[in-house]
């Protein structure tokens, strides 16, 4: 079953060094309004194998405009609300851009 919503976004920041090469606690950006999407739940919540060889298991889809699929990355976080006012927000594990009309976007 799939939903409309609207998301916003925040970049993750780099971790930085200080001058004694400890880390330094990056800060976060604030969130960006994205667009209108629609978002999908996958229950059971679904297994992906990396290109890395790494597993990792998203609970929804969302599918975006492919635009911003340059803009937004893994380790992004996402607040995604529904129209019924509901709203999560879940750390980006992956993105796919095979179809050049939507960007899927795994949570």
């Amino acid at each position: 079953m799939r939903w409309n919503a609207t998301f916003r976004y925040q970049k993750a920041s780099t971790p930085t060094r200080d001058t004694n090469g400890l880390l330094i606690k990056p800060t976060a950006s604030d969130f960006v309004m994205g667009t209108i999407c629609q978002v999908e739940r996958n229950a059971p919540a679904q297994h992906r194998i990396g290109a890395d060889g790494q597993e990792f298991v998203y609970d929804y889809v969302m599918y975006t405009i492919p635009k911003y699929g340059n803009i937004i990355a893994v380790g992004d976080t996402l607040e995604i609300r529904l129209n019924d006012g509901n709203t999560f927000t879940k750390t980006i594990l992956g993105t796919d851009i095979t179809d050049k009309k939507v960007l899927a976007v795994w949570v």
